[in-house]
């Protein structure tokens, strides 16, 4: 075999393709289209290493092939420092043969991408593969990846409201419902994607809550229900896996379990698999709500698939919240049904760390099997005790809490701590679909944090004894049932929904009221960006009430000086300053301190902001960026993208933890103070090349504007590098206003990443990387069409030869990538679309994170390179040619 390619990781996204040639060996990372621009590639290019014969070979930077010499023997590593051998390749009689001995999973790949160097790999991983035969802890929606759960739908004749279209980024002219089976190739691949959390990506969990938000008109529909559940049967089949138990909202009405009667015992006879079902419950419903759903789940618990009930959600209340919940099904359980299952979510996130005793302390005394979903954090000795007297289960999911922000590496993780304390302890999947893994994955995470052969023996002896318990518990229920009628609500009546209803249209008026009283105004999104146009925008995040409590007194004196340096060699006409606005923490103490110099401030609300922690003079205006605190980072961190703004964080809880991962996420300038407990330091120990702690480093930073906004990555060839651009303009069908199509630019793009832009990219050649560019492999309108596709997923392969030359532009500067040694020169072509696809669906894919269609009048702004340029060139000669 002349040609070889040896997977980097456990999804085979990324490979190493070598290539036996006569003056040696060529080495190239190779990789998925919609992963080239991806940092989780970029980190690759920059761990990766070949050694041989006592010598090690390196990527050179900006290339990612490598010419080897004639060597008959080659080990492949990652790492600079914690080394891991991913594989040796040998020369045999002219020929490449090769040898695997570790491939990345999920949990390494997202913490590679991220930190830009691997996690350390325990030797433990290498001497055994472990096996499980559970999934305790996952999530129906959660499961089947997104392929096949696309799949599904448009198997199903699944409608899409364009609603959630358009949150996919899926931009559809018509209002309603959309079929799935009317979807582009392209755009089900888009939507595919975006209901998983990337490979090399980490979010928030409003993010996650997103996904399971576009992920629900296909695992709420009826009619794809029987489908769901044979492919979520087979997945674990696949995985070795022989019972699992799924949380889903929807299995306690009459109209699912009767499907699940019908269906389950085929499944089940015909893959081997046992599924169970836990009836969902969120930390933050409605009581009322909540109280009729538990008076369902009573009705329903006749069938023998409903085993228990899961308090899920995020977790950013106390579990005291929502003790009457738990007490009414803990009393009803005890008495008609030992052993049913109370899953209560808790310990995921710092947040609360009472709320593993605070199960404890609610399901003590009762017949039931707790079991506490995460259990990060909280736990001390005394917990310990109890979690071991109540033989609760603890289950660990480990993608999912590195996938959702909750830890930063294996070290944070406790498993080893529960079990050396003889506490059940199982691994689970938390949706398999949506984080990428299995059920092999989640095993090899925990050897990643330090669990031994010994401790997976104690892990499959929980699962062997909790599936016996389980077939004793259930074995009194009779198979044959008659599945009875849902419940009447008899508590979240029409009357209480109202009074809701009035309560918030209350609540918002009282913040209004507020801001009125204090004489603070309150900015629209227009106003906001006419404050912000032109300044240097600077934001502070951090500690705010409780977490400011503690922080030491020394590093409160640090940050104190730290602000009044600044302060006092910031411009105040220059500068504006965004806090939260509240009379609490960090946001207060830069208050105090910028109002009196003369610095504007603008406060970022949510509709859920009390109005009492809003004091007069305390800031200059105010503008609104979520519903509540717990959305509120998004809104107010794509305010700092869109004016390049400096986002500092100083210590912090959970939620600032959040909003460190969003701005990691949108590649803003962040930074953090090191040295204040909590957030900020925390995540500083994985990026300390983002630190900060005195003025003069804040200062420095300014002064350098060089925001983490691009990879840097130079060309790949010398002299001209051909590129493609397409000015595609529409008569708008409701408006009849000429439109232009522009994509936004990802995050992570070599150049102008976040801006809006022509959509376009390079030309395609067969030159090797370093060389001169030669033409042969595309013309530069196969190149245009092509780019159109792959960045909007707009298809105008027969229109190619009616596209209108505009002109070519290379040179004065058009490009930040530029130099005296490599280039760009832009192709530029022009198409008006005929009326018969101006209402063509659009979304933005590879390196455009969206896409959509711009009004021409008044002119846009700001474009990415010169393309405003080639904008009003085209526009003139489309307008000439009709």
């Amino acid at each position: 075999m002349k040609l070889l390619q040896i997977p980097l990781d456990k999804h085979s996204h990324h490979y190493l393709q070598f290539l036996l040639e006569q003056n040696g060996l060529t080495v190239k990372i190779s990789y998925d289209l919609d992963d080239r621009r991806s940092l989780l590639h970029n980190s690759f290019k920059h761990n990766l290493f070949f050694r041989s014969l006592g010598k090690d070979f390196y990527f050179l930077d900006g290339l990612d092939q490598l010419a080897l010499p004639n060597l008959q023997e080659v080990e492949v590593f990652v790492g600079k420092f914690e080394l891991v051998k991913l594989a040796t390749v040998k020369i045999i009689d002219n020929n490449l043969t090769y040898s695997q001995h570790y491939i990345l999973s999920p949990f390494e790949t997202r913490f590679l991408a991220q930190n830009g160097f691997p996690h350390e790999v325990k030797s433990s991983l290498l001497e055994f593969s472990p096996t499980l035969i559970t999934d305790l802890h996952t999530h129906f929606a959660g499961c089947i990846s997104g392929q096949d759960l696309v799949q599904i739908g448009i198997d199903h004749n699944v409608e899409y409201p364009s609603h959630l279209l358009e949150l996919a980024g899926i931009h559809v002219q018509e209002q309603g419902q959309v079929a799935l089976s009317s979807l582009s190739l392209e755009l089900k691949k888009i939507l595919a994607q975006r209901i998983c959390i990337p490979l090399d990506r980490r979010m928030a969990f409003l993010g996650m809550e997103k996904i399971y938000q576009l992920r629900s008109p296909i695992t709420k529909n009826l009619n794809a229900f029987t489908s769901l559940c044979w492919q979520i049967a087979r997945d674990y089949q696949a995985m070795g896996v022989k019972y699992i138990e799924l949380s889903y909202g929807n299995i306690v009405y009459e109209r699912y379990l009767k499907l699940v009667h019908q269906v389950l015992p085929n499944i089940e006879a015909e893959t081997g698999l046992t599924i169970r079902f836990l009836a969902a419950i969120g930390r933050r419903d409605d009581l009322e709500w909540d109280l009729d759903y538990i008076e369902q789940i009573k009705q329903m618990s006749v069938s023998k698939y409903i085993v228990g009930v899961d308090f899920l959600g995020h977790e950013v209340n106390s579990t005291y919240v929502f003790a009457r919940q738990i007490k009414e099904i803990c009393e009803w359980a005890d008495k008609n049904y030992p052993g049913f299952v109370v899953r209560i979510h808790a310990g995921e996130n710092p947040a609360h760390p009472e709320n593993i005793r605070a199960a404890l302390e609610l399901t003590q005394g009762y017949k039931v099997q707790l079991r506490i979903g995460h259990g990060l954090f909280g736990v001390d000795e005394n917990t310990l005790e109890k979690l071991k007297s109540a033989n609760a289960i603890v289950e660990f999911n480990l993608n999912s809490n590195l996938a959702l922000n909750n830890i930063q590496t294996t070290r944070e993780v406790p498993i080893k701590q529960y079990i050396d304390k003889n506490i059940n302890v199982v691994l689970g999947t938390d949706g398999y679909g949506i984080y990428q893994t299995s059920a092999l994955i989640e095993a090899q995470a925990a050897l990643l944090a330090g669990v031994n052969k010994e401790d997976f023996a104690k892990i499959q002896e929980t699962e062997k004894l909790y599936c016996q318990q389980r077939d004793s518990w259930d074995s009194y229920k009779n198979n044959e049932i008659s599945i009875p009628k849902d419940v009447v609500f008899k508590h979240y009546t029409p009357e209480i929904v109202e009074h809701k209803k009035r309560a918030k249209a209350e609540r918002d008026q009282a913040l209004l009221d507020r801001l009125k009283q204090i004489n603070i105004p309150l900015l629209s999104d227009q106003e906001v960006n006419e404050l912000l146009k032109g300044k240097q925008v600077i934001s502070f995040a951090g500690a705010w009430y409780k977490s400011w409590k503690l922080i030491s007194e020394a590093e409160k004196e640090k940050i104190y000086q730290m602000l009044d340096k600044l302060f006092a060699v910031l411009d105040s006409q220059e500068v504006i300053i965004v806090t939260g606005g509240t009379s609490f923490g960090i946001a207060n103490v830069v208050q105090q301190r910028a109002m009196p110099l003369g610095f504007k401030i603008i406060a970022t609300l949510v509709k859920d902001t009390p109005p009492m922690w809003l004091e007069p003079n305390s800031v200059t205006y105010t503008c609104m960026v979520g519903e509540d605190l717990y959305d509120k980072a998004p809104g107010l961190y794509q305010l700092m993208k869109e004016h390049h703004g400096l986002c500092l964080f100083i210590g912090g809880g959970n939620i600032v933890s959040d909003e460190i991962q969003i701005a990691i996420n949108l590649r803003l300038n962040y930074w953090l103070m090191k040295g204040p407990e909590g957030a900020s330091s925390l995540h500083a120990e994985q990026h300390p090349d983002r630190c900060f702690s005195t003025a003069e480093e804040v200062l420095t930073i300014l002064e350098s504007n060089k925001p983490w906004l691009s990879t840097n990555e130079p060309y790949w060839h010398l002299g001209a590098n051909p590129t493609v651009d397409i000015v595609l303009t529409r008569k708008n069908p409701e408006t009849k206003k000429i439109e232009v199509l522009l994509i936004r630019r990802e995050d992570n793009a070599a150049a102008e990443p976040g801006k809006w832009a022509l959509p376009g990219g390079f030309q395609h050649t067969d030159a090797p990387q370093g060389s001169f560019w030669q033409p042969g492999r595309e013309t530069p309108r196969e190149a245009c069409v092509r780019e159109l596709l792959e960045e909007t997923s707009l298809n105008i392969k027969h229109l190619e030869s009616e596209l209108i030359f505009i002109g070519s532009y290379e040179g004065e500067g058009r490009d930040p990538r530029d130099s005296k040694d490599a280039w760009s020169r832009s192709t530029v072509f022009a198409l008006h679309l005929p009326e018969t696809l101006a209402k063509s669906t659009i979304a933005g894919a590879d390196d455009a994170s969206d896409a959509f269609w711009i009004e021409v009048d008044p002119f846009p702004h700001n474009l990415a390179f010169d393309h405003s340029r080639i904008l009003r060139d085209a526009l003139t000669v489309l307008k000439q040619s009709h």
